[in-house]
């Protein structure tokens, strides 16, 4: 899947990978997903207003694809360091569209930190399904990341698997103050984030 997502995590625009188009093997596959996904931030416009963009490019294989505009230009250049082999620090310069990138680069791993978390992990025999979930999961993280934003001047806190546990219960039509019947259910462990 290609993901065009924001510094939220939050999930703008997507595509599925079908591998064919109109049974044709597709030339240039990574130009035109990054042209789909970014037409609406009307490039050539940006461009005149003095902000550039930069690409990285990975495997074929990997999930998703990252793109991050920036407001430098390509003569912009910063100077940063890094930690060597022994341990002491080095200095160095190098083109600024570059630490931004570095900077940005994770907002579809946010995206997807949050979706593994207490993803709905289900191995169905039919392969739509795995999409149905998919998107399942993609629309509570959003909903989850647009709350968080909306109640961050609040003290209404909400971890994500309070927030995914108040969806379930709003969709079930259950009321946050009825007693739960029944026994007990043993719940599953969490993986390796909480959030």
């Amino acid at each position: 899947m290609w993901v065009h997502a924001n510094d939220s995590g939050f999930i703008l625009q997507f595509q599925i990978y079908t591998g064919k188009t109109r049974d044709n093997v597709e030339h240039n596959l990574g130009e035109r997903v990054v042209t789909d996904l970014t037409r609406s931030l009307l490039q050539a416009s940006l461009q005149r207003d003095g902000i550039y963009a930069c690409e990285a490019r990975r495997s074929w294989s990997s999930l998703s694809n990252r793109w991050i505009i920036s407001q430098c230009s390509p003569q912009d250049v910063e100077l940063v360091s890094r930690k060597l082999k022994e341990g002491s620090r080095e200095q160095f310069n190098t083109i600024k569209l570059v630490t931004d990138y570095n900077a940005n680069m994770g907002f579809v791993d946010k995206s997807d930190m949050y979706k593994a978390c207490y993803e709905i992990d289900r191995k169905p025999k039919k392969w739509w399904y795995r999409i149905f979930w998919h998107f399942i999961d993609l629309t509570v993280v959003n909903a989850f990341i647009i709350f968080k934003k909306t109640t961050a001047n609040t003290d209404r806190y909400l971890s994500l698997k309070e927030f995914r546990l108040a969806v379930a219960n709003g969709l079930n039509g259950a009321d946050p103050e009825t007693p739960q019947r029944g026994r007990k259910s043993i719940e599953k462990p969490v993986k390796k984030f909480k959030i």
